[in-house]
Formats: C-alpha cells, sequence, structure tokens
C-alpha cells in the first residue's frame, strides 16, 4: 500500500532478440504498464530505468528513443560507467557501488554527481542523478569465481552509503536492493536481519527527504598491521597458443546458438579462458568449444579475443541465422 513501482529494463534480456523488440517492449511498457495509477512518475512522466544499455552504441538507443519517445515524455534512467549515454538518457544511476577491490563510496558517489553535472552542461539540458546505498554484499554461494563480501558491520555500513548518496546532492536515492537475495544485499525482514534494515531505511529517507545537508565522512583507516610473510606470487595465466577468448564480464552465458534468446547451455566466470572455433563476421559472437561435450556461443560484448592474431584471423565465419518467418515471430524467438 502507498508504493509506486518503474521498470528496470535489461537490455540483455533473452526476451530481446534485438533492437527492433526493444522498440516494442518499451511502446508496451509505456502505453500498459505506465498507466497504472501505481506507476512511479516524476513531474507527471513516468521513469524507466536501464540496465546494460551498453549492449547498444548510443547512436543506436538514439533511433530507439526516436521511434519510442521522440518528445521525451518520459524519464530514462541510464546505469554503468559511460557517461556518453547521457546524449540520449535524461539521467544516471549505478546498480552497485559495492565493488571488489573496495572503493570509497563517498569519492564515488561525488564523482558521478560530478560527471551528471557535466552531462547537463555539455548537452544542455536536465539531467538526474540517482545515488544508491546499499546495505552490505555476499554473492558467495552463487558459484562465480570472482565472489566476494562485503560485510554489514551491523548497519554501518549501510549508513555510509547512505551518508555518501546524500552527500552527492542527488535527485533521487535507490536501494540495492529490497530482495536480491543471491548477492547478499537484501534488506526486507530475514531471520538473519529481522525487520532492522526497514527500520534504518525509514530513518535514512527521512533524513534525505528533510533536505538537511549531511557530510560524508569516511571510514578510519585500519590500524597498520605488522608485514607478513611475502606470499609467493601467483603464475599469471598464460597467454594461449590457440585462438580463444577470455570472459570479461563477472558471469557469461553460454548459448546454443548466436543469438540472445537461445538456450542457455552453461555460464562461465570472469576470466575464463574458451577455445574459439568459430565466429561471425562481425565478431559480435564467438563460437567456443566446449560445454558439456559441445561447441557453444558466447556474445562479443562480453569476451576479448586472445591468441595468435593469425589463428584468430584464420577462424571460420559463420553467416548469422537466417529466417523467413514473419518480424513478430522472429522477435520472439530470436
Amino acid at each position: 500500500r502507498g508504493f509506486k513501482l518503474a521498470l528496470d529494463v535489461e537490455a540483455t534480456s533473452p526476451f530481446v532478440g534485438g533492437t527492433g523488440s526493444m522498440v516494442e517492449m518499451l511502446r508496451h511498457a509505456l502505453s500498459v504498464h505506465a498507466n497504472h495509477p501505481a506507476y512511479l512518475r516524476v513531474d507527471g512522466k513516468p521513469v524507466l530505468f536501464f540496465w546494460r544499455e551498453q549492449r547498444w552504441s548510443p547512436a543506436a538507443w538514439q533511433s530507439i528513443r526516436d521511434q519510442v519517445d521522440p518528445n521525451h515524455d518520459s524519464i530514462w534512467i541510464a546505469e554503468g560507467i559511460d557517461m556518453s549515454y547521457q546524449s540520449v538518457f535524461d539521467g544516471h544511476h549505478l546498480y552497485s557501488v559495492t565493488w571488489n577491490p573496495p572503493s570509497d563510496v563517498g569519492a564515488t558517489a561525488s564523482k558521478f554527481s560530478r560527471w551528471v553535472n557535466d552531462a547537463r552542461d555539455r548537452y544542455g539540458s536536465y539531467r538526474y542523478w540517482v545515488a544508491t546505498a546499499m546495505p552490505g554484499y555476499n554473492d558467495t554461494r552463487t558459484g562465480r569465481g570472482n565472489a566476494f563480501v562485503k560485510d554489514r558491520e551491523g548497519g554501518a555500513y549501510y549508513a555510509r552509503t547512505w551518508e555518501a548518496a546524500i552527500a552527492s546532492n542527488p535527485d533521487w536515492v535507490i536501494v540495492n536492493s529490497w530482495n536480491e537475495w543471491p548477492e547478499g544485499t537484501y534488506i526486507e525482514p530475514s531471520q538473519a536481519y529481522g525487520d532492522q534494515y526497514l527500520g534504518l531505511t525509514a530513518e535514512w529517507a527521512g533524513r534525505f527527504k528533510s533536505g538537511a545537508p549531511i557530510a560524508y565522512t569516511a571510514p578510519a583507516a585500519p590500524a597498520v598491521a605488522p608485514p607478513a610473510a611475502p606470499r609467493p606470487t601467483p603464475t599469471p595465466l598464460p597467454t594461449p597458443d590457440y585462438a580463444a577468448v577470455q570472459v570479461q564480464a563477472e558471469v557469461l552465458n553460454v548459448r546454443s546458438r548466436p543469438s540472445v534468446g537461445a538456450y542457455l547451455v552453461g555460464q562461465a566466470d570472469g576470466g575464463s579462458v574458451m577455445r574459439a572455433t568459430a565466429k561471425l563476421a562481425d565478431e559480435s559472437w564467438w563460437q567456443v568449444c566446449c560445454v558439456d561435450g559441445s561447441e557453444a556461443w558466447v556474445s562479443g560484448d562480453w569476451v576479448q579475443p586472445i591468441g595468435p592474431a593469425t589463428d584468430l584471423g584464420e577462424l571460420p565465419v559463420v553467416a548469422p541465422l537466417l529466417t523467413t518467418r514473419p518480424a513478430a515471430l522472429t522477435d520472439r524467438l530470436e
């Protein structure tokens, strides 16, 4: 009761086969869901958040917006570290501010606040800065190779991220997250914390809404421990002597064919190296070997080709899948 909801649009969703299906999805969202009385609106405009919009260039997004919302009758909030997307979007946020290795959350919020201000000047119209607060982080049960923990410190870390968010003079503050249990960022009531984080959220939201200035205080530096015995330097992963790709994302989906709508056959952890056996001509997809004994495909957006240049250049080039099916059906299947 009393809640407002907004969509967070995932550009790499398996339900989005290409820019055409994104256009149709956004048109549906704005014509149907955004008209619900509980949908979040700011100054009368429905708000859409986006994640992984980097799948397409700013120019591609400009084309999408021209087809969906040419008069900017809705508010589009981008995510990530590439501010060039502010040429199309109306504001910016970070899904996560809890990183490994850790960063100063105050410095991070301040930096992105400045970047959004710069975008306002560069593009000549207002851009919203949406800061992020988080209670902690723990994705060690996901099986990810780069999983890590940021302790909640009894609520102290949540307080610091709220302080950092408010001190950055944001238009809005979001909390990551309500119920992202696999990454341990949830604030909803739980056996571990009861309703502690609901109370903290109410307290900090009230302070933010009051408009009173809040200064961010960085945590004290830990006491310097005596030098430990030197640890052996890990041997770097050697560059393979064959054509390969290395995963650049935290976790990468591996699919049965070169399409985000294709069947998911597995996942690869960040840093993983897979032998490349073929590719599309534009290198948007790479065929790799082997997952469960079969060849599969990974998106070129999230891998780095490695290995001998000659071998990479001589990989077989596979033609994209062609179809004569109706466009609407193709969007659903691809």
